[in-house]
């Protein structure tokens, strides 16, 4: 019985470090696992969810301005806030149509605007 109760609470813990991540990034909700870890696989980080992790689990102008997916773009541009300044409680920065997933590696593309490759990318993705 104390076998059960104990991974009983184990799983709890698990669940709630998610629910409580994915809501201190933006657009963490609408990404749910996928923002920090590779789909399908929630025992390994991305490269993004690494670098969250390293810099404190908060959502901030370092993390923004880095490119986790190495697609060109920085996080901050592809999750609509380019200067970290988004804070947990706060809305999405913007409409989710144009955001784009910064974990996920983007093909090679040409110098445009990047907001617009952000538009790009999701149709594609």
């Amino acid at each position: 019985m104390k076998r059960i109760l104990f991974i009983v609470l184990i799983l709890v813990a698990i669940v709630s470090a998610r629910s409580y991540d994915n809501q201190r990034i933006p657009f963490g909700t609408t990404l749910s696992c996928v923002a920090c870890h590779p789909s399908g696989s929630y025992s390994s980080l991305t490269d993004f969810g690494q670098k969250y992790y390293d810099l404190g689990r908060n959502w901030n102008p370092t993390l923004a301005a880095l490119d986790s997916d190495n697609g060109g773009i920085t996080n901050g541009v592809e999750l609509l806030d380019p200067n970290g300044t988004w804070q947990q409680g706060d809305g999405n920065p913007g409409n989710p149509v144009y955001m784009s997933n910064h974990s996920i590696t983007s093909d090679d593309h040409v110098s445009i605007e990047e907001i617009t490759w952000g538009i790009i990318k999701v149709l594609f993705l």
